[in-house]
């Protein structure tokens, strides 16, 4: 009878350990805090900030930030300027984003009154408010197109009295849009202007040369070998920033060192498109790891051969009775 009541009990621990273990106690990341920007009406169906540029307008950029946690939660929010990172997508979560084409194209982030950022440490299940402003410039007759920026927070959860804290993983952006006049999107605007092959890993750049947006586009990226198709990758949510250089990763694990014909296809909206061909270089795992090992190599024998040929030389010059 005691023995069945211990085996009743080790099952319910047993079935509890394995229910905790999936599905019990885990606060989602997502469920920890929320940002959302206060839209007024003629944004909310967009889901950002729309603005039309109108000299020296001073804009209101505000957001509310809520903890849906019973710990006090630090949430950081900043106004940076949209840029196009490494996976075909527009990102806000750089304070100084490099890759805009050039400095005389005006950025969002100079054009912010005050802080471009503004920390709130919310008490358990409360919100908060917060608000930034932009001052359009006196004239804007060199340019005429998107300027995109965009409002990105992260929150530190506080896991003890101490303050000890772990960095939430989640995000939240919204884009900031001011247009001046914006053409229209021409995919014929786009090139590739640099490929790069390192390890299996292969990275394109690629130019966006244009003051306007390149969102949702198709990409196609083909490799041949010998005019036999070696690879093929598609994705239909290619983005860049307006004037803007992005790269764009993608592997090869399969494909051995050699030259391949790349093959990179671009698709609008309404279906114009542009294709880009370039003989390329692959190079796998083995060959950069042949070229480390080789550099390694030459780090400690070239050093030795030039001792041995310096060594050479003054015996020479002894034996002779050369003088230098």
């Amino acid at each position: 009878m005691i023995t069945k009541i211990i085996l009743k009990y080790k099952l319910i621990l047993l079935l509890s350990l394995i229910y905790f273990m999936f599905f019990g106690i885990n606060i989602g990341a997502d469920n920890i805090y929320q940002v959302n920007p206060i839209l007024q009406s003629n944004n909310s169906k967009n889901n950002y900030f729309y603005y039309k540029y109108k000299s020296n307008q001073v804009l209101d950029v505000p957001f509310n930030a809520q903890n849906n946690t019973s710990k006090k939660i630090v949430v950081n929010t900043c106004l940076n300027d949209g840029y196009s990172d490494n996976n075909g997508y527009i990102n806000y979560n750089l304070y100084n984003a490099t890759s805009k084409l050039t400095r005389t194209v005006p950025k969002i982030s100079d054009m912010v009154i005050g802080n471009r950022k503004i920390t709130m440490t919310l008490n358990p299940y409360t919100s908060q408010k917060g608000n930034f402003k932009i001052k359009m410039p006196d004239t804007m007759k060199d340019f005429h197109g998107i300027l995109l920026g965009g409002i990105n927070s992260t929150s530190d959860y506080y896991i003890d009295s101490n303050k000890s804290n772990v960095r939430n993983t989640i995000q939240y952006s919204t884009s900031i849009l001011i247009n001046n006049h914006a053409p229209k999107t021409d995919v014929k605007h786009l090139s590739l202007k640099n490929f790069v092959s390192d390890g299996n890993l292969n990275v394109l750049t690629i130019f966006n040369n244009q003051s306007n947006i390149i969102n949702g586009y198709k990409i196609s990226i083909s490799l041949y070998h010998f005019n036999r198709k070696v690879f093929n990758l598609n994705s239909e949510n290619y983005s860049l920033a307006p004037n803007s250089f992005g790269k764009y990763n993608f592997n090869t694990d399969n494909l051995k060192t050699g030259q391949y014909r790349l093959v990179v296809k671009l698709v609008d909206w309404d279906g114009n498109y542009k294709v880009i061909k370039k003989n390329v270089k692959i190079k796998d795992d083995l060959y950069v790891q042949a070229n480390i090992n080789m550099f390694k190599i030459n780090r400690i024998f070239l050093p030795l051969i030039l001792v041995i040929l310096i060594v050479f030389i003054f015996w020479i010059l002894k034996k002779f009775n050369l003088n230098i």
